[in-house]
């Protein structure tokens, strides 16, 4: 067991291991450096968005709109009739059904639903 002297006239612990406070702050020093690291490699060298194979694929589309609230309207019904009711914006509101990779498939679920 290691003893604790204490001083009252000058409050302080004897005895305290040396080098120890320099340690600490190496150690402190390459947390920062690190965390610095990571968050330049986060904002500038990460690359944003998904990228896709190239792959044919075949989409039942429930329809096309000139606005935006319209596609939402009908997406949202789609939706609630179980369908995907994705919208995508290629100069008009397209809202799409379900995407699939064999054209029969796409066909099938195209005339399965009722978009009226």
């Amino acid at each position: 067991m290691k003893r604790i002297i204490y001083d009252y006239q000058n409050p302080h612990i004897v005895g305290k291991a040396k080098g120890s406070l320099k340690l600490g702050r190496v150690i402190v020093c390459i947390v920062i450096v690190a965390l610095a690291v990571a968050l330049i490699y986060i904002l500038f060298f990460r690359k944003s968005g998904y990228r896709c194979n190239a792959k044919e694929y075949f989409v039942a589309v429930e329809g096309r709109y000139q606005t935006e609230a319209e596609a939402n309207k009908a997406a949202s019904v789609l939706r609630s009739k179980g369908g995907g009711g994705y919208i995508v914006n290629d100069g008009e509101y397209v809202v799409i059904a379900a995407a699939y990779e064999e054209e029969a498939d796409a066909i099938k679920v195209a005339n399965r639903y009722s978009y009226a």
